[in-house]
């Protein structure tokens, strides 16, 4: 699957302000190395990425965020500098 059908496919809805939400994390690194050159495209001013997952067993996550590693999926939103 290429990054562009990744962003295809978890399109968030227009109301929202990420790009695609919900992507597995096993795309990560391809969608953090091919949206590297798009920083400067159009003016969007970066990338930033939220991890989101359940908490494990012999882990309680904080409610407001989740760790790389214990994370399920991931959602791409533009970073505001």
């Amino acid at each position: 699957m290429t990054s562009s059908e990744i962003l295809e496919k978890y399109k968030s809805p227009e109301s929202e302000t990420s790009f695609a939400k919900g992507i597995p994390m096993k795309y990560l690194k391809l969608m953090q190395s091919s949206l590297l050159f798009f920083d400067s495209i159009e003016g969007v001013k970066g990338f930033r990425w939220v991890f989101r997952g359940k908490s494990k067993p012999g882990f309680v996550r904080p409610q407001a965020w989740c760790p790389k590693p214990h994370a399920e999926t991931f959602a791409i939103y533009e970073r505001s500098l």
